[in-house]
């Protein structure tokens, strides 16, 4: 239940960060658009992938659950969607993890937010942790 209070931060963040990015996936190489940073100082930093290029950015939740936008997701298959965690580069994937569902809220101006369930858990490093 604690890890409840977390959540409307990490809706806030992941939305910032989605709208960061550019139209054009393929001139983005950092995961956070805009300035260049280590993994380390946001590990709970994703890149949700589809056929090799940018969708959207994510937050870690827990060791099973990744929290973006609704927008990014909802017209796509589950199974087609990957998330790269660990790495400052989105083309460099730390580690790989497959999208098992996901579960959207919304995708209007008032809410925004799906919860993307992998089907391998994040195993938790320096590069690899839960929103805080």
């Amino acid at each position: 239940m604690q890890r409840l209070q977390y959540i409307p931060t990490a809706i806030a963040i992941s939305l910032l960060i989605a709208n960061a990015y550019s139209t054009d996936t393929n001139a983005i190489t950092n995961i956070v658009g805009g300035h260049n940073i280590q993994i380390d100082v946001v590990p709970h930093q994703v890149a949700i992938v589809l056929r090799e290029k940018l969708l959207c950015g994510g937050s870690i939740l827990t060791k099973k659950y990744v929290l973006s936008a609704a927008h990014c997701v909802l017209e796509t298959l589950d199974i087609s969607l990957i998330i790269h965690a660990g790495t400052s580069f989105w083309a460099k994937p730390g580690s790989i993890h497959h999208v098992e569902s996901s579960t959207t809220y919304g995708a209007s101006e008032n809410v925004d937010v799906a919860v993307l369930r992998v089907t391998e858990p994040f195993v938790f490093d320096k590069k690899r942790q839960p929103i805080r």
